[in-house]
């Protein structure tokens, strides 16, 4: 069976984490200096003394070394020095200037803007790997490790789905959604991607980006926030806390800045992957249930 993740040959060094051992004093300008470097997709490459035969007998439980793995030593400043550089997606950064609202408020100001008087193509950018799906028994089922009857649920909601997707249509709108996935995909993302599969079989549109996709709009701590725009030409920053339940929105009408979020969505949205061949390809054979 092939594994969650795999190193990906075909990725090129994007930059350094932190500073480099000579500047951080942990080297003598030696060519063979230790070295931390994101690459293009943004996994970790790192550069360190090889000690796979001296501490493969002494590993805590739980820790293995792969035949094709080996286990390498970095000086702990280095890490230290790169932490700034690792951006952290639980971080609560506004990118929005507007009024901000509670999550009461959001949901009920979203649910009157997104149907009065709104037409066209509304934009949705999700970039967090973690929500919280409160009362949803589909997710509920997939935290007890119940994926048989996550799927089943899911599939109950077909024809809810499709009547949504339906009156989006009636009322002359489309919500063009793009969904950030990191690899190795996360157990709420195979649940998630499930449930928008469901969604683009009756007509959503939704498509996929990973992180090689977004690396320019992510530099040092910046992370992409999550979004929903309106084409009547509001923007909402929705707001989630550390574990990912919604705390409030950042809501924004300013036409400059709604403009330029909508381009950068649109941008992705043009180089994402059509939601159903990227399910096909990395999603099914990983679910649970396939094994």
């Amino acid at each position: 069976m092939s594994r969650v993740w795999e190193a990906d040959p075909t990725a090129h060094f994007a930059k350094r984490l932190g500073r480099s051992a000579l500047q951080l004093g942990a080297t003598n300008n030696d060519p063979s200096c230790p070295d931390l470097w994101e690459l293009s997709n943004g996994d970790v490459a790192v550069i360190g003394r090889d000690l796979t035969d001296h501490y493969t007998a002494q590993l805590p439980d739980g820790v293995h070394v792969g035949e094709d793995e080996r286990l390498v030593v970095i000086p702990g400043v280095m890490i230290r020095s790169a932490k700034n550089d690792i951006p952290d997606e639980h971080c609560r950064k506004t990118v929005l200037t507007g009024t901000v609202l509670t999550a009461e408020e959001y949901l009920a100001d979203f649910t009157r803007c997104f149907w009065e008087d709104n037409g066209g193509v509304s934009w949705k950018l999700e970039r967090r790997q973690e929500f919280v799906e409160s009362a949803n028994e589909s997710w509920e089922a997939s935290l007890r490790g119940d994926w048989h009857e996550s799927l089943t649920l899911l599939e109950r909601g077909r024809a809810e789905v499709a009547d949504y997707e339906r009156r989006i249509a009636q009322h002359g709108m489309e919500v063009r959604r793009v969904r950030v996935v990191e690899s190795p995909i996360s157990r709420y993302l195979l649940w998630e991607l499930s449930s928008l599969h469901v969604r683009h079989e009756v007509g959503g549109k939704i498509r996929v980006v990973g992180r090689q996709e977004i690396a320019e709009h992510e530099r040092g701590t910046d992370v992409l926030p999550e979004l929903f725009l309106l084409s009547r030409g509001i923007a909402y920053q929705v707001l989630y806390d550390q574990n990912g339940e919604l705390e409030g929105a950042v809501k924004c009408t300013d036409p400059e800045q709604v403009e330029r979020w909508s381009a950068l969505i649109t941008g992705l949205y043009e180089r994402g992957e059509e939601l159903g061949a990227f399910f096909e390809r990395e999603v099914v054979w990983r679910l649970p249930t396939a094994d």
